[in-house]
């Protein structure tokens, strides 16, 4: 069997934690069925994104070639130690292509970038989740929720606006 190096661990993490964070939102992420050097395609409604994804555990990160071709630049900083991650701790910030190239390498001066509903709205369109689950919010009280909304059409405090 193939290891999996520490480099590609972190890179899958970060990836992952993408995909998630995203997720919440409403936007769907999925990694492209060939190496095309697209890390992810995001989808929300009819807009569609190439994202690449730099996933760092320490102050700074690479930013792709120029000649690389995507919409966004996800910046994941890894917080933990050894194999224990705090995906919770983790930050990830998200940069239009046009603006990579003035961005600081140094994750904690990406602030204006950092993962939030104006940005996501911002690159990917109107969201259809208009307010995310709370941190409180386990999933299953995320699934009464969504069962809740299936008998009465509604649900307080969370609408995903379908």
């Amino acid at each position: 069997m193939n290891q999996v190096t520490d480099k590609i661990l972190t890179g899958t993490l970060g990836e992952l934690l993408v995909q998630i964070r995203l997720l919440q939102y409403g936007v769907q992420a999925a990694p492209a069925i060939k190496d095309s050097g697209n890390d992810l395609i995001a989808v929300n409604g009819k807009e569609f994104r190439a994202v690449s994804v730099r996933t760092t555990t320490k102050d700074r990160y690479t930013k792709p070639g120029k000649k690389r071709k995507y919409h966004v630049l996800a910046v994941v900083h890894l917080v933990g130690h050894g194999r224990e991650v705090s995906l919770d701790g983790s930050k990830i910030f998200l940069i239009p292509k046009p603006d990579v190239a003035g961005a600081s390498t140094q994750w904690n001066k990406l602030g204006n970038y950092e993962l939030s509903e104006r940005v996501v709205e911002d690159l990917f369109g109107p969201l259809a989740i208009k307010q995310r689950p709370s941190p409180g919010h386990s999933l299953m009280t995320i699934k009464r929720l969504w069962s809740r909304k299936r008998v009465t059409g509604r649900v307080e405090g969370f609408e995903p606006g379908f």
